[in-house]
């Protein structure tokens, strides 16, 4: 049974499958015949649209009933044999259905038919609700929007917690409907609409809206809501408003751009002096309403941007709820602030730079800053608040002040005139944390997140998707190895200024180039190309640590650009891992072309007594990744690495190996080197007893790819060497990897880095 909108009960026959009206004002009974042949209906529901909504046994048929034209319409099978045993409707207008076989599915009157197991379908199996449970007997919702069901096997007792529904009406102020397109993410999940009137859509408990509209010829980023936080299994209806170019008439003052159904949001607003001072939003009281002061004085064009405020629950005495800007000053009845908008005289663009979060939540402010622009001047601060009004033109702030062991960022800026650059937040992490081949946020504006997602290492490419529609600038910064410098940096936009001159900076650090970009609100997707500084081709190829000879000979390229003879032999050396460093000769040193590539070499020597010294750490065969660095006259930084393949007299074992050195006191297993590793990487464990050892190798998504040992090992310390391949031989791509041992009750996870 079912009680229909119109106040009658529905209801159905079994086994006969006829479907029945009572109307309790006059005690008839009108029979309505069977909708489905051969089929009973054990479940009945009205949905929110009047209708009446069944399924069937044992096809599993959704079927429905609508009082107002007397037609049943047969959607198809929902649930396989042996069909529907239970149908709810929930408060977000949705019906749910339980199958006789114990699957769970929803379906949208208001959306199209489209079957399926994703989220985008309709109607949406989720497949068997509780494990083992054949049966869903019942269906109903809760107070709190949730659906409740119960199992005929074992009388399970089982939640289903519904997304929450966003409606949404796009329309001018005049209430004309008009197209919108819509971006709605939590910075990794995301959907998009595009010239919509009308949406109707699921969505999550707390995320981001964004709004763009193109009126008047002129294509607009409309707003970026704060996050709306919705309640689950609910309905949450909206209005949003579209406005002309031509209707902003005012730069200072406030406009409605979205309110909640029920809202009846109006806008009251003062001025002083031709200025914005105070502005109430008055609107019923639960619900929310939005609104927007444009921010760009450009005549007959909509701004390009407006500041959007979202009114709280804060009641003053007039019963008033109040939004806010920047500055704040307190109404006559002491419960409510009225927020006063300040404004820039100066001409030029401000340069408002705020406060710094640090990653472990070490929280600096003010940060001081230094400006400069592109030929080096320095600039000093105008105001708090913005710190800097400049002419527009391109820009360099660095960080002044930072925590040691922190990351001190330089940020390319470009200034507008008229528009203000916000950097109220900078992340600067910690410089031991860092890890190549990575992506990250430097700094945001106070007003929008900045997110990215999939990202991605491919050869001698990183690609970052970004999923953030900011309404202003905002910087990320890669993390590349010392040995690497910056090719090229590709973005997908529209309309993006990025250049190799002055959207980048690159800072040198030991171990690593940290590029860091300044990202167009509109950029969808970066790519950095990236690849060696220098290149060195190390003599011998293959050293025996037993050999007497005197020098281990290095040949250094560089790029075009650059000079052999420009090379600051002082500062060149010889690295292997992070273990130490061999300086090289000052003599003998000469210019020639050792490979005959056409391309000129610069030879440098090394002590062969200080290089086996330095390889004696690990016992050999193994291959070694060594590392030339150095500057030239310039102070440019430079490097590059080769692989040495490392012997004892005649040979040994390729594989593994036991050390005489003794029998450790405890498990140990020392860091991969080295690391990171293009060829071959030493792994080197202690066993204080003969034990079984599992070596493997993992990737980033925990799937296993390399099994390096599974055996019986006797006490002693042993060496093993993977060459960055999987378990069918075939080479594996660069990135991050994680190498796990398990000796006895000992477990131990480290992180290698494969550069390809």
């Amino acid at each position: 049974l079912t009680i229909g909108a119109d106040g009658k009960v529905y209801g159905s026959l079994t086994p006969s499958g006829k479907v029945f009206i009572y109307d309790p004002t006059t005690g008839n009974i009108i029979y309505l015949g069977i909708p489905l042949p051969n089929n009973t209906i054990r479940g009945l529901t009205t949905s929110q649209d009047g209708k009446i909504y069944g399924g069937t046994m044992p096809d599993g048929h959704l079927i429905s009933y609508d009082p107002q034209t007397g037609n049943f319409n047969d959607f198809g099978q929902v649930v396989a044999t042996p069909g529907i045993w239970s149908i709810t409707t929930g408060n977000n207008g949705r019906i749910y259905i339980g199958g006789a076989n114990g699957n769970f599915v929803s379906y949208d009157p208001r959306m199209a038919w489209n079957p399926g197991t994703t989220p985008e379908n309709n109607p949406r199996d989720y497949g068997v609700a509780v494990s083992g449970e054949d049966r869903i007997r019942c269906l109903t919702v809760g107070t709190d929007n949730l659906i409740y069901g119960g199992t005929a096997h074992h009388a399970h007792l089982f939640v289903f917690v519904p997304k929450p529904i966003f409606v949404a009406h796009f329309m001018t102020p005049e209430r004309e409907p008009w197209p919108f397109d819509v971006i709605i993410s939590n910075g990794v999940w995301r959907k998009e609409f595009t010239n919509i009137i009308d949406l109707i859509t699921e969505t999550l408990e707390q995320a981001t809206y964004n709004f763009l509209y193109e009126r008047e010829g002129k294509k607009s980023t409309f707003f970026r809501t704060e996050p709306f936080v919705f309640s689950p299994g609910a309905i949450h209806t909206y209005e949003f408003y579209a406005l002309a170019p031509s209707e902003i008439t005012d730069i200072n003052r406030p406009y409605l751009l979205w309110q909640e159904e029920g809202a009846n949001a109006v806008l009251t607003w003062e001025t002083q002096n031709g200025f914005l001072t105070k502005f109430v939003c008055a609107k019923e009281h639960g619900k929310q309403a939005g609104y927007g002061v444009p921010l760009d004085d450009s005549p007959n064009e909509l701004p390009n941007r407006i500041i959007v405020f979202q009114a709280p629950e804060v009641c003053c005495a007039e019963g008033h709820f109040c939004c806010w800007p920047w500055h704040h000053y307190y109404c006559h009845c002491d419960f409510c602030p009225v927020y006063q908008v300040w404004a820039c005289l100066d001409t030029g663009g401000p340069v408002r730079i705020g406060y710094s979060f640090y990653n472990d939540n070490i929280l600096a402010y003010p940060l001081n800053t230094l400006l400069r622009d592109i030929a080096g001047n320095l600039y000093t601060r105008k105001y708090f608040d913005p710190q800097f009004v400049v002419k527009e033109g391109n820009y360099i702030l660095s960080m002044d002040g930072t925590p040691e062991g922190y990351l001190n960022f330089t940020l390319p800026l470009r200034v507008r005139e008229g528009v203000w650059l916000c950097l109220s937040k900078i992340y600067t992490p910690k410089i031991e944390n860092l890890t190549p081949f990575t992506f990250g946020i430097a700094a945001e504006d106070f007003f929008d997140y900045s997110g990215y997602s999939n990202l991605m290492l491919n050869g001698f490419e990183i690609s970052v998707n970004v999923t953030t529609q900011a309404r202003y600038d905002w910087w990320g910064y890669f993390v590349l190895p010392e040995t690497l410098t910056v090719k090229d940096l590709i973005t997908y936009s529209d309309t993006t200024l990025l250049g190799l001159n002055y959207d980048f900076a690159v800072s040198h650090i030991a171990n690593y180039n940290i590029v860091v970009v300044r990202i167009n609100k509109d950029v969808e997707k970066l790519r950095l190309t990236y690849g060696q500084i220098a290149a060195v081709d190390i003599v011998p190829d293959v050293l025996n640590i037993e050999s007497q000879g005197r020098w281990i000979t290095g040949y250094i390229e560089l790029p075009s650009e650059y000079d052999v003879n420009d090379i600051d032999m002082q500062t060149v050396e010889l690295r292997y891992g992070s273990d130490g460093n061999v300086k090289a000769e000052l003599h003998p040193t000469q210019v020639g072309d050792y490979d005959k590539d056409g391309i000129p070499d610069r030879m440098v020597k090394f002590s062969r007594e200080a290089v086996i010294s330095l390889l004696s750490i690990v016992e050999p065969p193994f291959d070694a990744e060594l590392q030339v660095v150095g500057n030239l006259l310039d102070g440019t930084p430079f490097a590059s690495t080769d692989i040495v393949h490392v012997i004892a007299g005649p040979g040994g074992p390729q594989i593994t190996s036991t050390s005489p050195a003794g029998i450790p006191k405890v498990f140990s297993f020392s860091p991969a080197i080295p690391n990171p590793f293009r060829k071959v990487t030493s792994l080197k464990f202690g066993l204080p007893k003969d034990c079984n050892v599992t070596l493997q190798i993992y990737d980033v998504t925990g799937r296993l790819v390399r099994q390096l040992l599974d055996s019986h090992q006797s006490a002693g310390f042993v060496s093993v060497c993977w060459d960055g391949k999987d378990d069918t031989n075939a080479n594996l791509g660069s990135g991050v990897y994680f190498v796990r041992i398990q000796a006895d009750e000992f477990i131990a996870t480290q992180r290698v880095i494969l550069i390809k």
